[in-house]
């Protein structure tokens, strides 16, 4: 499940089975389109899940909210999530113009913060490189992190002394 704004649809996800509105028909709807997908996940496992799950047995007992959150909480580099992402008619309900949600903190393991730190790194490298040349450097832009509840409320804060600080002055 990916981060990001409350009201952008999850893949896979049609906007008449959001909200917990019709968990069967959600289900059936994705194993319809991507059963094969999402049975190998669960029987098979991912580089991140150990699997041995039999998805037909889990259907059979009607246990539908389980099945629901096992493809849920898929990491986004799971055959289903590719399957979805690969899909014509989700990619037609995704705002185009919506900024890219950032990586879900349960993906965002110690080798990946080191990746990313480190692409950073290069990024200001190459900028000081370039510099050095007497060009203008490029702007490298930071790798994704993911967005918890503390930087939305670092975020809001700054943003309510903007305000209080651009109204005081434009009082005087």
């Amino acid at each position: 499940m990916a981060a990001g704004r409350a009201d952008a649809p999850r893949p896979g996800v049609l906007p008449s089975h959001r909200a917990g509105r019709g968990k069967r028909r959600r289900l059936a709807y994705l194993i319809e389109r991507y059963g094969e997908a999402i049975e190998a996940d669960l029987a098979l496992g991912t580089a991140t899940t150990t699997g041995g799950w039999d998805l037909a047995g889990l259907v059979r007992r009607r246990r539908y909210r389980f099945v629901l959150n096992l493809i849920d909480s898929l990491p986004s580099h799971s055959r289903t999530m590719a399957a979805i992402a690969d899909d014509d008619e989700v990619a037609a309900q995704m705002d185009l113009d919506a900024p890219p949600r950032p990586p879900s903190l349960t993906e965002f393991d110690p080798t990946t913060r080191a990746v990313a730190d480190l692409y950073d790194r290069v990024g200001v490298l190459i900028a000081a490189v370039v510099a050095s040349t007497g060009k203008k450097p490029p702007r490298v832009p930071p790798y994704r992190r993911p967005r918890l509840a503390i930087d939305r409320l670092r975020e809001r804060t700054r943003w309510t002394k903007h305000k209080a600080l651009t109204a005081r002055l434009l009082r005087r």
